[in-house]
């Protein structure tokens, strides 16, 4: 599979880090929330947010407003990164996502880009597999088609 790896790792996968992505808030260009101004408990404690239900990114999120005891006004949570988008895009807030899920996914129009700064740091994208797969033939195909992929001259164009 191909998805986010936390920094201590995944002790039972093998990952293979391949893109680095922010974590950013994303609001619709045509809603209400397309100028937020302030420092990052400012805005995270005056503008609606949508957010994972869990995850990478809402034990991030979490961690840091715990941490400077921040009220975060929270519109809506959801299970997926379109779905969060998806509301984005009504104008009900903004959306905490990775950069490349907006920038790569079906909402890549029709939003503005608000920085989450490095209070919530980034994500690395990757391959992972379970470690017991590892030394058979389909564990061998699938290392020989990520070398392929990354060995390429064209993969971070199409990422």
């Amino acid at each position: 599979a191909v998805a986010a790896i936390p920094e201590d790792g995944l002790s039972y996968m093998e990952t293979i880090n391949c893109k680095r992505t922010p974590l950013i808030y994303a609001a619709s260009s045509s809603g209400p929330f397309t100028t937020v101004s302030g420092s990052p408990q400012d805005i995270i404690s005056s503008v609606p947010l949508i957010l994972p239900k869990t995850g990478l990114a809402r034990r991030r999120f979490d961690q840091w407003t715990k941490s400077r005891n921040v009220k975060p006004i929270i519109a809506a949570e959801t299970e997926g990164n379109e779905a969060i988008l998806a509301l984005a895009q009504l104008g009900l807030g903004i959306g905490l996502v990775p950069q490349i899920v907006l920038e790569t996914g079906p909402y890549k129009n029709g939003f503005v880009i608000h920085t989450a700064g490095n209070t919530l740091g980034y994500y690395e994208i990757g391959f992972i597999r379970r470690s017991e797969i590892y030394g058979t033939q389909t564990s061998r195909k699938i290392q020989q088609a990520v070398n392929d992929i990354l060995h390429s001259n064209d993969w971070q164009k199409e990422i």
